[in-house]
């Protein structure tokens, strides 16, 4: 990779990780505040409730974001396309806010509380985030992403102290994220004529989301899966100092896919070029990746010592030992993102993206197992993560590198 591919690429990673994984700095702050206010307990529940994030995104996303970045690249986005993308999304929100009422109403308080960071997440996947990127729009990107950081911020800062609950704390994400698709949409509102949709068109779209959503919700619940698995066994203050290592490290998970959003426009050209072209940035992103994810890893193990107790309070010491230990899912995050997130949705290779997230969600029961055995303990818990994380890792970096790493995008 020449040197002035690869500084174009690291910039627009670092645009899309000063906006929209702007948690790196905000993180510093707010996770401490919501730490602080909710304590061990009250922290495990938040845990619970934005893994629901991460179901929520997708479920609105519909898993189409990535596809039609790409395709925009290529030149290959309708107007009609547009239009019904923007109508299922929204159609998916309401059924989410429709579920969370009934649970409401029947008083279902876990499920209630799963439910409403579901909502929380789908809000976050109504801006037009996939026409920036395909555009390659990353400074705007970066500065309506930035906003969704500063706005959760604010609120943790000035009014979840005033106001300790986890309700307010995910109705703050909630609102944030609100704000963040609205400045998308002033920036695109013209890049794509608005056509009227249709059923045909939903029909097409439904059809690509069918296999991505699938193998993404997999992926989600091997990634998420720990977390929502071990909150409904392990005792509260075991959870919570888990989930205090485990919301640290996912924020730096996070992280990587900044260069997974960067690389999505990229790979679209250079698999329009050749085969040849679009393996060798496959090839090259992908040591990228995992040499960005070990040094982040080495970075969080020399800085836990001292750095939980300082960011969170004494009452979490017991979360160093955990951190420690899972910060070394970063290098598979790293390659994970990158293979699932770009290179796999680039090339259509749906069959390939489903094989890699079954084989994350069957190593999900040996995690899970392995926190049980030794559930006295987050390291335990740690580990049972980790296996899963690599699990899904390995999956993606042999579908990866024997199908797409070679010398022809034919050969998928």
């Amino acid at each position: 990779m020449r040197f002035s591919s690869l500084w174009s690429l690291l910039r627009d990673s670092g645009l899309v990780l000063v906006g929209r994984y702007g948690q790196y700095i905000v993180a510093l702050i707010s996770i401490p505040i919501v730490a602080r206010s909710l304590g061990v307990e009250g922290f495990g529940q938040y845990a619970v409730a934005t893994a629901g994030g991460f179901f929520g995104s997708l479920a609105v996303d519909l898993g189409l974001s990535s596809v039609l970045a790409s395709d925009y690249a290529r030149g290959e986005v309708r107007g009609r396309s547009r239009t019904t993308y923007i109508a299922l999304r929204f159609a998916v929100l309401l059924i989410l806010v429709a579920l969370l009422v009934a649970a409401l109403l029947l008083n279902l308080s876990y499920t209630s509380l799963v439910l409403a960071g579901t909502v929380m997440g789908g809000m976050s996947s109504v801006g037009e985030d996939w026409l920036l990127i395909g555009s390659s729009r990353y400074m705007f990107l970066a500065i309506s992403q930035l906003a969704v950081r500063l706005a959760s911020l604010g609120g943790l800062v000035f009014v979840l102290p005033a106001h300790p609950s986890v309700w307010i704390a995910v109705w703050i994400l909630a609102v944030a994220n609100l704000v963040g698709a609205a400045l998308t949409w002033t920036v695109t509102w013209r890049l794509v004529p608005f056509w009227p949709p249709t059923l045909e068109e939903a029909g097409v779209l439904l059809r690509i989301a069918v296999p991505v959503v699938a193998s993404r919700a997999l992926g989600v619940a091997s990634n998420q899966g720990p977390t929502l698995g071990f909150s409904a066994f392990i005792g509260p203050q075991v959870f919570g100092l888990f989930a205090a290592s485990d919301k640290l490290v996912r924020a730096a998970q996070s992280s990587m896919d900044a260069l997974s959003i960067a690389l999505i426009p990229r790979l679209g050209r250079a698999a329009g070029r050749s085969g040849d072209a679009f393996a060798s940035r496959v090839r090259r992103s992908v040591l990228l990746a995992m040499a960005l994810g070990a040094a982040g890893a080495a970075t969080l193990t020399v800085l836990a010592p001292w750095g939980v107790p300082f960011l969170l309070g004494s009452e979490f010491t017991g979360a160093v030992q955990a951190l420690q230990i899972q910060a070394w899912s970063l290098p598979a995050a790293g390659v994970t993102s990158v293979c699932l997130g770009a290179v796999l949705i680039t090339a259509k290779d749906y069959r390939g993206m489903l094989i890699v997230s079954l084989a994350g969600l069957g190593a999900l029961p040996v995690g899970l197992a392995v926190g049980a055995m030794f559930s006295d303990t987050p390291v335990a818990l740690a580990v049972g993560a980790l296996i899963v994380d690599w699990t899904l890792s390995c999956a993606a970096l042999l579908r990866t590198w024997v199908r797409h790493g070679g010398s022809a995008l034919e050969k998928s």
